[in-house]
């Protein structure tokens, strides 16, 4: 299993380090270049992404990707959670390289009071 977490803040790094005590392969995002080696140290394989768009980088580490935990902060969250499950579909295929069906779920997105 390899689990890939958009936005490891608090959250995204608990789940992280839940996960891969457990033998799953985690990777996450940030968007601070600065978090990164925090991330790596927790065993999780870090990327950068600003919210918005994926490099190639990013986009090749999808293709192996069995599971999607989004964990941003809704800052801009109707363009950037479309945009994203979107782009991470197309990216993600199963072990045999055909591309994964989207599991037919609801997404609910919420936002602090105030």
């Amino acid at each position: 299993m390899h689990v890939m977490i958009f936005g490891c803040g608090y959250s995204g790094t608990a789940i992280a380090k839940a996960l891969s005590g457990n033998g799953v392969r985690v990777s996450g995002t940030t968007r601070s270049p600065d978090k990164m080696d925090v991330l790596r140290q927790n065993g999780i394989e870090a990327f950068l992404f600003d919210g918005e768009s994926m490099d190639e980088e990013l986009r090749r580490a999808l293709t192996g990707v069995t599971h999607l935990v989004q964990s941003i902060a809704p800052e801009r969250p109707t363009r950037c959670c479309g945009c994203l499950i979107r782009t991470a579909h197309a990216c993600c295929r199963g072990s045999n390289g055909s591309v994964i069906s989207p599991p037919s779920a609801s997404m609910a997105i919420t936002r602090e009071p105030g």
